[in-house]
């Protein structure tokens, strides 16, 4: 069995529309690939502390910004980092 690893943000909408038409794929590959779920944060300890208490978890350790800020995507990365996580919790447990 491969082994594959999909590196992703749920603030990202284009790896969200990826991971939703590879959906219709992995169903089909189950048995001979197993799929692992991984998500990107970054480290920004020294980062401006307005920054860090909207975009970190864990006072900067964990960052996920959301440079995209409009009418539609009024969430901070903190809420990135915690869907993020609510999506591997799911993941593991399935």
């Amino acid at each position: 069995m491969a082994d594959v690893e999909f590196w992703y943000s749920s603030g990202n909408a284009r790896a969200l529309d990826f991971i939703k038409e590879f959906d219709k794929y992995a169903h089909k590959l189950k048995g001979f690939v197993n799929i692992t779920p991984r998500f990107v944060t970054w480290g920004c300890p020294a980062c401006n502390p307005l920054f860090v208490k909207e975009e970190c978890l864990s006072n900067g350790k964990y960052c996920a910004p959301n440079h995209i800020k409009d009418d539609f995507n009024r969430y901070d990365g903190k809420n990135i980092i915690m869907e993020d996580l609510r999506q591997t919790c799911l993941h593991q447990n399935l």
